[in-house]
């Protein structure tokens, strides 16, 4: 008999589990707080004073009168989430480029492993340093030991995401130096 309880799976699924969604939902909110702030500062009567000659009328619409200005906060979210759209587009089309470079490489085709790896973008630095790191182990393994030199140093230069992308750099670039000789 099993020591570990049975526990039955939950079905309750998380409804912000991507970081992305994560982040469109929070500038949605911030958005929307700030337009219903600033619509209740906007349609006060306290926030006109009374004793001022009126200005020009904005067009009247049915229910009130029409302030452009309070689109300003929905085309600021719209913004931020096309922002948002591009960039989880973006790294979604660097894992699935980064992976098939990684199942060429395990296959053993380090030439064309190579060619995907050198195409992989180079913005932002965590990028660069992933596909540096692996062009350079299929150079290693291909036999170019330079090149892999270069990729290697290219890629601790670039690796200010995060100490496991540097020291694995740094390890591949001793690697090679020693391989070299």
């Amino acid at each position: 008999m099993s020591e570990r309880p049975f526990l039955p799976k939950s079905r309750v699924r998380r409804v912000f589990a991507h970081p992305g969604l994560r982040l469109v939902g929070m500038w949605v909110l911030l958005g929307g707080v700030f337009f219903v702030i600033w619509f209740g500062i906007v349609s006060s009567p306290e926030s006109t004073p009374s004793d001022l000659p009126p200005v020009d009328e904005a067009p009247v619409v049915p229910g009130g009168t029409f302030d452009p200005l309070l689109l300003s906060p929905l085309v600021c979210c719209v913004i931020s989430m096309i922002a948002v759209a591009w960039f989880v587009t973006r790294n979604r089309r660097f894992v699935a480029t980064n992976g098939a470079g990684l199942k060429s490489f395990a296959d053993g085709d380090y030439a064309e492993a190579a060619q995907i790896f050198a195409s992989l973008p180079r913005w932002p630095r965590t990028f660069r340093a992933v596909a540096a790191s692996n062009l350079g182990l299929a150079h290693l393994h291909a036999g170019r030991l330079s090149e892999a030199l270069e990729c290697f140093t290219d890629a601790e230069r670039a690796s200010s995401s995060g100490p496991a992308i540097k020291a694995n750099a740094a390890t591949n670039l001793a690697l090679a130096n020693a391989l070299r000789g």
